[in-house]
């Protein structure tokens, strides 16, 4: 939905219920400046649960709030052929999302992927499971870069989720323990069904990046 149009069904809704402003934000669970911010046409920064609220507030499903191009990139959502008939996949941060972790050599790391079931399927017996593991090793010296395959491994490669119902979501978290050097690492990771297979075939992978410094 365009923000225009997202501002102007809230307009509307406000009118229809008989509701200021204030009391709109309060019934959506939301503040006033994030109202305000909605009705400016600025959703560079609203928060998914911001989203959720707003979505119930005006009578209707969060997909369908956020489904377009312009809204944030922090629901990322997208046209990916699922497996399973129904099956919509949300994700609070974008799967390719260059944002870099930083740690402490040697130190333990969580990271952390808020999935949403946005179809009309439960998720049953699904895991988030690792692809593999990359190491970007650095030449000071050079300044070159070389790509090999990394010792660093994960705590748990394979995660369990509990069961997702439709309209519900799940925080995943990956372990990581840091090599005893600094390194930039890379895993990928995508979710798998009871049999094994990819459940959404046409998805990026959830990417985790970790810098590891001294």
């Amino acid at each position: 939905m365009k923000p225009r149009y997202l501002a102007e069904l809230i307009e509307k809704r406000i009118k229809t219920l008989g509701l200021t402003r204030t009391a709109f934000a309060r019934r959506a669970g939301m503040s006033r400046s994030e109202l305000y911010k909605i009705l400016g046409q600025d959703i560079r920064h609203v928060r998914l649960a911001t989203l959720q609220g707003l979505a119930r507030a005006l009578g209707t499903s969060l997909f369908d709030l956020i489904d377009g191009d312009e809204m944030p990139m922090s629901v990322q959502l997208g046209p990916w052929q699922a497996r399973h008939e129904g099956d919509r996949l949300g994700v609070a941060m974008s799967p390719l999302d260059g944002t870099c972790r930083v740690v402490v050599v040697g130190r333990m790391l969580d990271h952390a992927w808020e999935l949403l079931n946005l179809g009309t399927v439960p998720w049953e017996d699904r895991q988030l499971v690792c692809l593999d593991r990359h190491l970007l090793k650095r030449d000071g010296r050079k300044g070159t870069g070389e790509l090999i395959v990394s010792p660093v491994k994960p705590i748990e490669e394979q995660i369990r989720l509990p069961v997702v119902r439709p309209g519900e979501r799940t925080r995943v978290i990956a372990r990581f323990l840091a090599p005893p050097y600094p390194c930039t690492t890379l895993t990928r990771w995508k979710l798998i069904d009871a049999n094994g297979d990819f459940c959404f075939p046409g998805l990026e992978e959830l990417i985790c990046r970790i810098h590891v410094i001294a």
